[in-house]
C-alpha cells in the first residue's frame, strides 16, 4: 500500500502522520527534500500532503477527502491549519514508480 487513500479506505494500520502537513507548513522553507531509507513511507507521506492540498475535482470533493482525514491527528489537534489549508490549492503529483 503507498497511497493514504487506500490505505484509510480499506481499514488498514496506519500510524497517524498527519501533523507532517504542519511541519511543512511552518518551516516556511522554499524547497524540501524528503529523504528517507528504502520502505520508510516516502510515498504513503506524500500521497497524504497531496490528498490534504489539492483542490477536489469531480467525483472527488471536499467532504469525500475530509472523511479520510475525519480521526486524524491534524484534524483534532491542528484545527486552524485546516481550516486556512485544507483542499485549497493546485498540487502537481508524479509517481515515478507507475512510469516505464
Amino acid at each position: 500500500m503507498q497511497s493514504f487513500k487506500n490505505i484509510v479506505t480499506r481499514n488498514h494500520t496506519f500510524v497517524d502522520k498527519t501533523l507532517l502537513v504542519a511541519e511543512f507548513l511552518e518551516d516556511n522553507a522554499s524547497i524540501v527534500l524528503v529523504l528517507h531509507p528504502r520502505r520508510f513511507g516516502k510515498s504513503v507521506n506524500l500521497s497524504m500532503l497531496r490528498d490534504f492540498f489539492y483542490i477536489p475535482i469531480a467525483p472527488d470533493s471536499k467532504e469525500c477527502r475530509e472523511s479520510l482525514f475525519k480521526d486524524s491527528n491534524i484534524m483534532t489537534q491542528r484545527r486552524d491549519l485546516v481550516d486556512e489549508h485544507f483542499c485549497k490549492y493546485p498540487v502537481i503529483y508524479i509517481d515515478l514508480k507507475v512510469m516505464q
